[in-house]
C-alpha cells in the first residue's frame, strides 16, 4: 500500500484508502461478490469481532464507511483529531487482517440481497440499469456494482476467500491529513499531464439514434433517460462536458429547470449524470413526468438534445455555466472527508490529485465552439431508456422510432 499525507488543518482527521478494481473484478455469474467482500471487511479484524469493532469505534465517536465503484473500492475512517491515533491502527487491520467470519458472510450476503430488492422499487434504478446494458453491453460499466440476486445466490464462502486473495494483490493508496510514519507528502507526487487522451476514446461506437429500451410498469409517472457514453476525467473533452452539465442542470438558472419546471411544470425531477470514471463515463439527462405531461416533456427533451448538439451556447450562457461549475468544484472539496476521498480516488485512477485546480484554470479558456464540438463528438447518437405504463411507453417509443 502507498501512504500519502496531505497538509489540511481541521479538527477532524480522515484516512481514505482507494483499492484499484471494484465491481469490474466481479467474475461472470458472481456479480456482487466485491460488494459482499467490502461489507465483510467492516465486520471484524484481528483482535476484534463485529461487536467489539463496532463498540470500539463508537467509543471514540469514529465513523468508518465504504463504497464500491466500477473502477475501485473506497474505504475511509474519520474521527476528531484527539482520538485519531487510537482508531487509525484498527483501520489498517480491517484492510490487511480482516476476520472474514463465515457467519458474518451469510449476513452480508443477505443484506446485499435485501438492498438489491429495495433498489428495484426505485424506477430510476431500473431505467438506468436498462440504459447501461444497452450502451455498454458486456463492459463492466454495464452492470450494477451491487450485483444481482441470481448471481449472489451463486456466491459461497470459499468464493469470498478467493476474492480476498485477489483483493490483497490489488494496488492500494491511502491518503490522510494525519501524518504517520513513512507517509509521503502528497506534493511529492508528479504527474506529467493534467489531461490525457482517453485510451478508451477510440472505442466509442457511433450507434444508431434509435437504440432504446422500454420497461413497462404500472406507476403514475414516466421515467425517461437519454444519453451516451463519453470519456474519462483524463480526457481533454471532459472539461467541456462538465460545462455542458453545469449549463443543463446546476441550480434554478439551469436549462433543465427553466424548461421543465419553471415554464411548463412538466417534471417531478430532472438532472444530468456524468460521474468520474476511469474509462468512458456516461453522460445522461434523466427526468420523471406525470402520464398527462410525458409526451410534451419528451418532445421538449428531444428539442433540448438537438439544441446542445447543434447550437452554440451564447456568451452569457457560457459565462454563467463556468461560474456555476467553478463553484461546484469548490463546494465538492468543502469538508475534509470530501477533499481526501476525492483526491485518493484521483490518485488511484492515476490522475493528478491537483487536477481540479488545473481544471478551473482550463475552464476559463474554453470557448462555446469547443463545447459544441465535444457535444457533437459524443452525443449525436444517444440511447433511450424509459419506464412507465405500457400505453405511455409505447407513445414515447413511436416518437423515438419516427425520429429522423
Amino acid at each position: 500500500m502507498d501512504f500519502y499525507y496531505i497538509k489540511h488543518k481541521s479538527n477532524i482527521n480522515v484516512a481514505s484508502v482507494w483499492i484499484s478494481g471494484g465491481s469490474d473484478q466481479d467474475s461472470t455469474n458472481k456479480k456482487g461478490i466485491n460488494q459482499i467482500l467490502i461489507s465483510l471487511l467492516l465486520r471484524g479484524c484481528e483482535g476484534y469481532d463485529n461487536f467489539k469493532l463496532s463498540d470500539y469505534f463508537n467509543s471514540y465517536g469514529a465513523e468508518i464507511n465504504c463504497e464500491i465503484f466500477e473502477d475501485g473500492i473506497l474505504i475511509n475512517i474519520k474521527s476528531i483529531k484527539l482520538y485519531f491515533n487510537d482508531v487509525y491502527p484498527i483501520f489498517k487491520l480491517i484492510i490487511e487482517k480482516p476476520l472474514l467470519c463465515k457467519n458474518q458472510f451469510k449476513l452480508c450476503k443477505q443484506n446485499t440481497t435485501n438492498y438489491i430488492r429495495k433498489s428495484k422499487e426505485n424506477p430510476f434504478n431500473i431505467v438506468f440499469e436498462n440504459w447501461r446494458k444497452l450502451v455498454y453491453k458486456n463492459h463492466p460499466y454495464a452492470y450494477d456494482t451491487n450485483g444481482y440476486i441470481t448471481d449472489i445466490n451463486n456466491i459461497n464462502y470459499k468464493d469470498i476467500l478467493e476474492e480476498y486473495n485477489n483483493f490483497k494483490k490489488r494496488k492500494k493508496v491511502l491518503l490522510s491529513n494525519h501524518y504517520n510514519q513513512n507517509m509521503k507528502n502528497l506534493d511529492s507526487l508528479v504527474f506529467n499531464k493534467s489531461f490525457d487522451e482517453d485510451i478508451a476514446n477510440g472505442n466509442i461506437s457511433r450507434q444508431s439514434s434509435k437504440r432504446y429500451k422500454v420497461h413497462y410498469r404500472d406507476i403514475n409517472q414516466l421515467i425517461i433517460l437519454i444519453g451516451s457514453k463519453t470519456c474519462s476525467y483524463k480526457n481533454n473533452d471532459f472539461a467541456n462536458l462538465k460545462i455542458l452539465e453545469s449549463y443543463l442542470s446546476y441550480g434554478m438558472s439551469s436549462k433543465l429547470f427553466r424548461i421543465f419546471r419553471e415554464r411548463n411544470g412538466l417534471t417531478y425531477d430532472a438532472g444530468v449524470f456524468n460521474p468520474l470514471r476511469k474509462a468512458s463515463a456516461p453522460f445522461v439527462i434523466y427526468l420523471s413526468s406525470s402520464p398527462d405531461n410525458c409526451l410534451l416533456a419528451f418532445n421538449h427533451l428531444l428539442k433540448l438534445w438537438d439544441q446542445i448538439t447543434n447550437e452554440l451556447l451564447s456568451q452569457d450562457e457560457l459565462d454563467l455555466a463556468k461560474i456555476k461549475l467553478n463553484a461546484a468544484i469548490s463546494f465538492s472539496n468543502q469538508t475534509t472527508e470530501d477533499l481526501i476521498n476525492r483526491k485518493v480516488q484521483l490518485i488511484g485512477l492515476n490522475i493528478d490529485p491537483k487536477v481540479d485546480d488545473k481544471l478551473i484554470s482550463k475552464i476559463s479558456k474554453i470557448e462555446a465552439k469547443e463545447v459544441l464540438e465535444t457535444a457533437q463528438k459524443y452525443l449525436l447518437n444517444p440511447s433511450l431508456s424509459v419506464s412507465g405504463k405500457e400505453i405511455h411507453c409505447n407513445q414515447i417509443k413511436k416518437i423515438w422510432q419516427d425520429r429522423s
